[in-house]
C-alpha cells in the first residue's frame, strides 16, 4: 500500500479526531532516500490524560510513517507537566531511540528518532 506524502493532511486529520490535542507536525524530505516527520508537540489536556490518547495519536502518526517510509523525529521535554524522563521512556517503547552514539543520525536534530518500519 502507498500513501502520499502530505504530512499536512495527516495532521489536519489528526486535529479533527482530537479537537482537545495540541498538534505540531511537520514534515520534509531530506534528501531523494529521506522523509521525516517531525512532532514538535503533541499535548493532551490533563483531565483526559492516562486514557490512550496519546498513544492512539503516536501509533496513528507511526503508521503512516512506516507506509510513507518516513522517519520520525521528535524532543521529548518537561514543559507542559510530564518529565522529559518520563517521555523519552515512552517513546522508546514506541520504538524511538536517542540520536546519540552508534545510533546517531546526523540528518536528524532531535534528540530521538525512530526509523520506519517495513
Amino acid at each position: 500500500m502507498k500513501v502520499a506524502w502530505d504530512p499536512e493532511a495527516l495532521q489536519r486529520d489528526l486535529r479533527l479526531r482530537h479537537p482537545s490535542v495540541t498538534i505540531y507536525l511537520s514534515g520534509r524530505k531530506i534528501d531523494k532516500d529521506m522523509r521525516l516527520l517531525t512532532l514538535s508537540m503533541i499535548r493532551v489536556p490533563k483531565d483526559e490524560r492516562g486514557h490512550g490518547t496519546g498513544t492512539e495519536i503516536m501509533k496513528h502518526i507511526l503508521a503512516y510513517a512506516d507506509v510513507a517510509q518516513a522517519f520520525v523525529a521528535l524532543s521529548p521535554d518537561g514543559t507542559f507537566g510530564t518529565s522529559a524522563k518520563r517521555l523519552r521512556s515512552w517513546y522508546k517503547s514506541l520504538g524511538f531511540v536517542d540520536n546519540k552514539g552508534r545510533s546517531r543520525e546526523l540528518r536528524i536534530s532531535e534528540s530521538m528518532y525512530r526509523e520506519p518500519r517495513p
